[in-house]
């Protein structure tokens, strides 16, 4: 069951005997559903109140404002400090409000977002970043981490491309630079 109260703020209330975190229901879900189909945040209810005809009353449901970063975790590092300011450029959030493992698309992303995010992150990073690396790691905790196995990878590319150099090879190389 989902609400909007914003026309970018999507919600869904669940009932479980335990409370679930935001975070591993979104995951969950992205496993089934695009990321424009995943609610921004969950609210844990006991029972689905219904009507006297047994369908859902929604007037006493409890009314949620949206609030797209109900758990703040701030950035670890420069890297995911730097993707903070990132996506705060490309979201129009202010960066304080960003929290690393929150989903872009939860907090307004879009495909065309997406393209500006590549952008910005290839050149910031000096890495190849891909439309579908970006939807399968859309926080910036996942990305990050993404980013550093592309920058291992091309150093080990570049280390193997090195180490089979004679040191002739090697002073051309750094004349060429």
């Amino acid at each position: 069951a989902g609400n909007k109260t914003q026309s970018d703020c999507l919600f869904a209330y669940y009932v479980s005997d335990f409370d679930i975190h935001g975070n591993d229901l979104r995951n969950f879900l992205s496993l089934e559903l695009p990321s424009y189909m995943i609610p921004n945040d969950f609210i844990h209810i006991d029972k689905i109140p219904l009507t006297l005809n047994g369908k859902i009353d929604f007037n006493k449901i409890v009314d949620v404002n949206c609030n797209k970063t109900s758990l703040l975790i701030v950035p670890t590092n420069d890297q995911e400090l730097k993707l903070v300011y990132i996506w705060s450029e490309i979201l129009s959030i202010e960066s304080s409000k960003i929290s690393i493992e929150i989903s872009f698309f939860a907090l307004g992303g879009n495909s065309l977002k997406v393209i500006m995010l590549i952008f910005k992150i290839n050149e910031e990073f000096d890495i190849e970043l891909s439309i579908k690396e970006i939807f399968m790691n859309n926080t910036i905790k996942s990305l990050s981490a993404l980013i550093d196995e592309k920058v291992e990878w091309e150093t080990y590319l570049l280390y193997q491309e090195l180490k089979g150099l004679d040191d002739s090879s090697y002073l051309d190389l750094i004349k060429e630079e």
